[in-house]
């Protein structure tokens, strides 16, 4: 979603209560607030989640922690809606798609309540703050050094879990600008290799279709084991240079397989823990900068790497299911395109240059998913709040 032509819809533009002087609308503080984080079991969230319980207790903050039963960003969204039906104080979001949570930090802002958006850091509101790495120098620190041993013509693949992490995207997005501001001659390709992925199809399709590939970047901690095991499994080591993340305690076991020669460690505790110190200021009616980055340490692996030939593709017929879809850019909202519509975009994933209204009806017309994502936008946009009721038969996906 392109940021730099979006107008906000007037309607959103109203808030409860003013900081004097700040003009930063807020909530009652005397109500609870909420945070909402994913099912246990998701190392990074579960470190969020220790650190919020900690800042909890140490703050004495009156938050409740909600966990929905998934960690899918659909029901998480619907979480986040009936969480803001109860007026919270404040609400605490581990945004895991930029676009469906867009929604809820527009219906937030709406209401006056602030939101604390832990890990990503999604288009910046009135009323929102960041707490997280600052995922941007991550993506510009993996480009220097992928752009010292690279050469002219070398191929660079940024892997992605899923595209629409807002995390990821923007280290995925910060590496490419710097790339090519180094060196326009690497080319640079975006892949998706989601958790529903045929892991060994993926690896080797990259290799197939990208003979001169010489570097991946690993944008999450997700795609940074995956890959790692992968090239363990294959004996490649040092015949690529690989840049990964890590959110959870497995940092050392990546490392010591001696694929990675540079890995970020994030500090997934730390971004919970500080949201007590961001609700604590807010409170007091005191100043809080929009963005607290907490530390990432770099380590970085002395393995030897030899780029000089190309690495060969795996044989990955054992594991062939499906043919994996071809590598391509990410693809970009037309800038012709009102806010409005690609906020539609965004929440229905309509593509509106190649899909009529027709063909919008006929291929969703029976997806309650895509219904609850149009009665979250809804609830954004509109004055007449939906508020919890999401499942809605016959829904109306398309409004003329």
């Amino acid at each position: 979603m392109n940021r730099g032509n979006d107008r906000i819809i007037p309607v959103i533009l109203f808030g409860l209560f003013f900081f004097a002087g700040t003009g930063i609308a807020m909530a009652d503080f005397d109500n609870p607030g909420v945070a909402l984080l994913p099912a246990d079991g998701e190392l990074f969230s579960d470190a969020v989640r220790a650190g919020i319980k900690d800042a909890i207790k140490d703050y004495s903050l009156s938050i409740e922690i909600i966990n929905p039963e998934s960690c899918v960003a659909e029901d998480m969204v619907i979480a986040a809606f009936d969480a803001l039906a109860q007026k919270p104080s404040a609400i605490l979001l581990y945004p895991t798609d930029r676009d469906l949570f867009s929604p809820v930090i527009l219906a937030a802002e709406s209401e006056g309540i602030p939101a604390l958006l832990i890990g990503a850091d999604l288009p910046e509101k009135e009323n929102t703050w960041f707490i997280g790495s600052d995922n941007h120098r991550m993506g510009i620190l993996a480009a220097d050094y992928l752009a010292s041993v690279l050469r002219d013509n070398d191929t660079l693949i940024i892997l992605m879990q899923d595209e629409y992490m807002p995390a990821s995207r923007t280290r995925a997005e910060s590496c490419k600008e710097q790339i090519k501001a180094k060196d326009s001659s690497i080319n640079v390709r975006f892949c998706e290799i989601g958790k529903d992925s045929n892991y060994q199809s993926v690896f080797s399709s990259i290799l197939a279709d990208e003979p001169a590939v010489k570097g991946i970047f690993a944008a999450d901690s997700f795609t940074t084991r995956i890959i790692s095991g992968l090239i363990k499994d294959y004996g490649m080591e040092g015949s690529l240079a690989v840049v990964g993340v890590n959110g959870g305690d497995d940092a050392q076991k990546v490392l010591d397989l001696g694929i990675i020669r540079e890995l970020y460690h994030e500090n997934p505790y730390q971004m919970g823990y500080r949201t007590g110190e961001v609700l604590t200021s807010l409170t007091k009616g005191q100043d809080v900068s929009k963005k607290t980055y907490i530390d990432f340490s770099t380590d970085i692996s002395d393995i030897p790497i030899d780029l000089s030939d190309t690495p060969s593709a795996p044989d990955s017929s054992v594991y062939q299911v499906n043919p994996s879809s071809p590598l391509s850019e990410i693809p970009q909202p037309e800038e012709t395109l009102s806010y409005e519509e690609r906020l539609m975009a965004a929440a229905g994933r309509y593509d509106f240059n190649s899909m009529t209204a027709q063909n919008e009806i006929s291929h969703y017309s029976n997806s309650r998913l895509i219904a609850q994502r149009q009665a979250a936008l809804e609830y954004a946009m509109s004055g007449n709040r939906i508020a919890t009721n999401y499942d809605i038969v016959g829904y109306n996906l398309i409004h003329r």
